[in-house]
């Protein structure tokens, strides 16, 4: 009995795994694997420079909502360098998904305020 069940739950597992892989895949297939990094890598450098600025100056409350542009600058310069001197052909695409993927740090910050504010 217990077996049986055991088996049935790894199935409905597997399955379960099964669809995510291909909703994962197909967005692969969609947006290509350099987007993707492109998002990420922005995002995590964004974050980067954004709390360092914050934890550096202090800045809490509504007023960090401001700080997250420094982010924004840093990686669109960047991203400029790469796309104009690393790769072999320039997209303005992947300039867009890196600073996409600021736009998320921006959120966080904006809910982490948000928090902030309402816990006081």
């Amino acid at each position: 009995m217990d077996s049986k069940s055991n088996l049935e739950g790894e199935k409905i597992l597997q399955t379960t795994f099964y669809r995510q892989s291909k909703k994962l895949t197909s967005m692969k297939n969609l947006l290509g694997i350099d987007k993707i990094a492109h998002f990420g890598v922005g995002g995590l450098i964004c974050a980067m420079f954004t709390f360092v600025a914050m934890l550096q100056d202090g800045i809490f409350g509504w007023q960090a909502m401001t700080v997250p542009f420094i982010g924004y600058v840093v990686v669109f310069i960047l991203s400029l360098i790469k796309e104009a001197i690393v790769d072999s052909e320039f997209n303005w695409w992947d300039i867009l998904a890196a600073m996409l993927g600021c736009v998320c740090v921006h959120i966080a910050i904006f809910f982490g305020v948000l928090f902030n504010i309402l816990s006081v």
